[in-house]
């Protein structure tokens, strides 16, 4: 994670963590390289998880001072 704790500090994710659940969703055999334990059968189970983890971490990020700003390029 980068790290930006000066104040007046842009930090700028080239990847985002929607990745890990919008390609892999297309690309399901990279969620089962990934080895996780007890991979549940649903896997409406594990993208909803991993977006729960996500909003969870920019609230995290929001409670800490960080302004998150989301840009979508096509």
């Amino acid at each position: 994670m980068l790290n930006c704790q000066a104040e007046e500090t842009i930090g700028i994710f080239n990847r985002s963590y929607y990745e890990e659940v919008l390609v892999v969703k297309v690309h399901q055999e990279i969620l089962m390289s990934q080895k996780l334990p007890d991979l549940p059968k649903d896997l409406d189970k594990v993208w909803k998880g991993r977006y729960d983890d996500i909003c969870n971490l920019e609230k995290h990020l929001e409670r800490n001072g960080t302004h998150v700003l989301k840009f979508f390029l096509k």
